[in-house]
């Protein structure tokens, strides 16, 4: 019961750090993707399979209020939470610098897999490298303080 205490609030405030920042701290055309990052910290603090499954959750909750294509998010996030757990044993996640690699590695993991999946089923969808490093950027910003609340979480 504790376990699922503890699933169910991550997910909740999970959702409400994203949906706050895509409304008030998003650009016109990029948003920092809170949910892609707390899906790269808690793979490496609890593992693959943790981190995954947030990812998964974050996903279809991201797809449910989205207009792309349903579970590219979920594939997307699942993918990224389950590279960070299998790769947490081989970078010290704690320090700032690896936060912010991980953090532009995430961003980019995300992109290449998203457009690929995209540009499979719809035609035509194409983002410029303008807002891709914009979100870089903005993902950059936030990835420390998404690692610190998530390790006082």
């Amino acid at each position: 019961m504790k376990r699922f205490g503890f699933y169910a609030g991550t997910l909740f405030v999970g959702a409400l750090a994203h949906f706050f920042c895509q409304r008030y701290l998003s650009l016109p055309s990029a948003a920092p993707d809170v949910l892609l990052l707390l899906t790269a910290a808690h793979g490496f603090a609890c593992g693959p399979m943790t981190g995954q499954m947030l990812g998964f959750c974050w996903g279809l909750i991201g797809d449910s209020t989205g207009t792309e294509l349903f579970g590219v998010s979920a594939f997307n996030l699942a993918l990224v939470g389950f590279l960070a757990g299998t790769f947490r044993r081989r970078v010290a996640s704690e320090r700032v610098t690896a936060q912010l690699v991980i953090g532009l590695v995430a961003t980019a993991v995300q992109a290449v897999v998203g457009r690929t999946l995209l540009s499979s089923f719809e035609a035509g969808s194409r983002g410029s490298l303008f807002v891709f490093l914009l979100q870089c950027a903005m993902n950059v910003v936030f990835v420390p303080w998404v690692f610190l609340a998530t390790e006082r979480w």
